[in-house]
Order: C-alpha cells, then structure tokens, then sequence
C-alpha cells in the first residue's frame, strides 16, 4: 500500500523500499511531490532479514519513468535462495495494473 502511495503522490515509485521510511525524496523524485514517510520503521527486510527485491515485472529496472509498469517485490523466503518449493518458495507480490493512464 506505501508503494502504491507514493506513486499516487509522485508519479514515481523509489528505486528502493527502504526509501518508504525517509521524511525527504530519494534520488530520482522531486521534493516539492514527496509527502513521504509513507512506512513508519524499516520494512525493508522480509522475516528472515533479507532486503525484499522490487523489479518491473518485465525484468527491467526500477527506474522513475518506469512508474507505469507492473513490479514484483519479491522475498527468497527462509532457504534464502532464489527458487525453492513449499516451505522454501520464494513469495512474490506482483502488481497487475493494465489500465495507467498516460
């Protein structure tokens, strides 16, 4: 929802998650848009204490002007690898937005 947040109020999403938690815009997006915090305290690691990766869904960087493009935040879940199965399966948030407006 914080990620979601920002980019309503920015246009932009952070080139890092930990940037949820700042008072003041991160590298990338403007002061004069940012009404950030938008987390209180540092969600920036999963439960295992690995930072969460964001990409775009299509496998390039998160970028500002890339604000209008599907993203993963994703977790390598307790094994700590990429991959896995059942208890060791990564978790992966994917946003499925179709219909940004231009």
């Amino acid at each position: 929802m914080a990620i979601e947040m920002e980019k309503y109020d920015t246009g932009y999403y952070t080139l890092n998650l930990a940037d949820l938690g700042s008072p003041s815009a991160p590298p990338g997006i403007p002061d004069r848009v940012w009404k950030g915090p938008y987390l209180k305290g540092d969600f920036s690691l999963d439960p295992w204490k690995i930072a969460y990766t964001l990409t775009r869904a299509d496998g390039g960087a998160i970028t500002p002007v890339s604000a209008k493009k599907p993203y993963l935040i994703t977790s390598c879940d307790a094994d700590k690898l990429p991959g896995g199965t059942g208890l060791n399966a990564d978790i992966i948030w994917r946003s499925d937005y179709s219909g940004f407006q231009n």
